[in-house]
């Protein structure tokens, strides 16, 4: 069994893929398999199948390529990268011991601009409020005890670990978009219990992130979406409370743009699915009994062990 799966999740752009391709082959470490998931057809001209796992998702989004690929990958480890992206050289290595800290679902790694490497383009997404996306581009100072404010990695680049996803669904949610499922699953991940690691040695540039997203009516779906499937992170009282001023205060701003009142339907229409967050609402709280659950088995697990070690040292048994 492969110790990583690098996931490719490719949108219509085949020249971006071979850049990142190439850019993987020449870098991968041992015990890597390389998955590669198309919304369109790929004739594989340089015969990569020997190599590269490829699996088609015909008209797919990003987010569903991802996950599909997710859900045929054989490693504990999984790492999403985007079409176009390219890789430094040992980019898993830091990357990849943060996760014998079994609380530890996913670690971002920094995204520079590959013609300027000094511009951080990315270190992570934040969550806006009212259902909203924000991409981190500051990093804690080295000298202070300051966290990361990312919530988690971008869709354009991220390492997680597989039985994380499994217990929230198997993947990126496929329903918000491209530009909102990462934040989807970093809002879930967090609410679980699990932890997210800014790792700042693991690096891959790009000449550009995954785009801003829709306007229009579905850009206020997938926010509203976005807002009610994560109500219970957030506080329902509170959330519910400020929700209509911050939504009011966005399309006021926006009064101007043909957009406004599409985006305005959009939001509306999200509000028709409710027994759909009401399921997603469940299965955030099995997530988090799992995470606790689990936290305390290790716990209550962890005396016996050290108990044991002195019974251990005076007997003919030897820890390995």
């Amino acid at each position: 069994m492969p110790r990583l799966s690098c996931i490719i999740p490719v949108v219509g752009n085949t020249q971006a893929l071979e850049t990142t391709l190439v850019s993987v082959l020449e870098r991968r470490p041992e015990d890597c398999e390389i998955i590669v998931v198309l919304n369109e057809h790929y004739a594989d001209p340089y015969g990569l199948k020997g190599e590269v796992r490829f699996v088609d998702a015909p008209g797919a989004g990003m987010a569903a390529c991802a996950t599909m690929g997710i859900q045929v990958s054989r490693a504990p480890i999984v790492h999403v990268l985007a079409a176009g992206m390219e890789v430094a050289d040992d980019w898993t290595d830091s990357a990849l011991p943060h996760f014998a800290d079994p609380e530890v679902a996913s670690v971002i790694p920094l995204i520079r601009d590959s013609a300027n490497p000094e511009r951080l383009l990315a270190a992570g997404v934040q969550y806006r409020r009212g259902g909203g996306r924000r991409v981190a581009t500051n990093l804690p100072d080295r000298d202070s005890s300051s966290q990361s404010e990312a919530l988690g990695p971008t869709i354009d680049a991220a390492f997680y670990r597989k039985s994380a996803l499994e217990v929230l669904g198997d993947g990126l949610p496929i329903n918000l978009g491209d530009q909102l499922a990462d934040v989807d699953l970093a809002l879930g991940l967090q609410y679980a219990g699990y932890r997210t690691v800014l790792e700042s040695e693991s690096v891959v540039f790009a000449e550009e992130l995954v785009g801003s997203g829709r306007s229009g009516f579905r850009s206020g779906l997938y926010a509203e979406r976005l807002f009610l499937r994560n109500l219970p992170a957030f506080g329902w009282l509170a959330e519910f409370a400020a929700h209509p001023f911050i939504v009011a205060g966005e399309l006021v701003r926006s009064l101007l743009r043909v957009a406004t009142l599409t985006q305005l339907a959009g939001r509306l229409t999200a509000w028709f699915s409710l027994s759909d967050y009401r399921l997603h609402h469940h299965l955030l709280a099995v997530a988090r009994e799992t995470v606790v659950r689990e936290t305390a088995a290790r716990e209550s697990a962890e005396p016996a062990v050290i108990a044991k070690l002195p019974e251990l040292a005076t007997s003919d048994e030897r820890p390995v």
